[in-house]
């Protein structure tokens, strides 16, 4: 695990952190904000739990013209970021991003 303490005291916790970022992209791939949300997440690492976060996470959007938007998150990585966009229209078309080299921030 890679992330300092003092920091994921202060992150806002995984939904503020990281999954904003990916229904930000749902919304503006859908072109609409959703009508219901619901999310859960769990804790597998005793660190999470003391800060009141979870490592693991799963959101589900509903939007107003019918389309579904379905996002998982995880602080664990082993390989590195795995970021991916599946749309689904008549046939699936995957995005995927591979940032494995990646040397940012």
């Amino acid at each position: 695990m890679n992330c300092p303490h003092h920091y994921l005291l202060v992150s806002g916790g995984i939904f503020i952190d990281s999954v904003v970022h990916d229904i930000d992209m749902v919304n503006w791939l859908v072109g609409e904000v959703p009508e219901t949300v619901y999310a859960m997440g769990h804790a597998s690492h005793a660190l999470w739990r003391e800060v009141g976060d979870v490592d693991t996470s799963a959101t589900l959007l509903k939007y107003p013209s019918g389309a579904v938007g379905m996002i998982d998150v995880s602080r664990n990585s082993p390989v590195g970021y795995d970021q991916r966009v599946e749309v689904s229209v008549k046939m699936i078309l995957p995005v995927l991003l591979d940032l494995s080299n990646f040397e940012g921030i």
